[in-house]
């Protein structure tokens, strides 16, 4: 773990939220930390719980592939809308894209549509 990963993790374990999403940012990706999608989506759960949409959105991703969680639909769908409310851009046109396609949700035009 290099430096700016441990000082995150100190940050991130007093609760601070975008430390928290950079940390998980830094496992998925492997910067600073040996990559590990279990301690990504951990870290971006705490920072998603707390309402960080690009937390939501990278969890619900997660969800959707089963990348460093059980794979669940329901969840991708959960995580993502939960994103997408709060005006992230990229998650409203994901949750989108679930509506489009019938991905963890009846599938609804007419509600894909709003989203995008």
């Amino acid at each position: 773990m290099d430096q700016v990963a441990a000082d995150l993790r100190i940050a991130a374990d007093k609760g601070y939220v975008p430390a928290q999403y950079l940390l998980g940012a830094m496992y998925e990706d492997g910067r600073g930390v040996q990559q590990d999608y279990s301690e990504a989506a951990r870290w971006f759960l705490q920072a998603a719980e707390q309402g960080h949409a690009e937390a939501q959105l990278c969890l619900g991703r997660f969800y959707r592939s089963g990348c460093g969680v059980p794979q669940s639909d329901a969840e991708a769908v959960h995580w993502c809308k939960k994103s997408a409310e709060q005006g992230n851009i990229e998650s409203q046109t994901y949750t989108g894209m679930l509506y489009e396609y019938g991905i963890g949700v009846v599938l609804n035009p007419e509600e894909a549509a709003r989203w995008y």
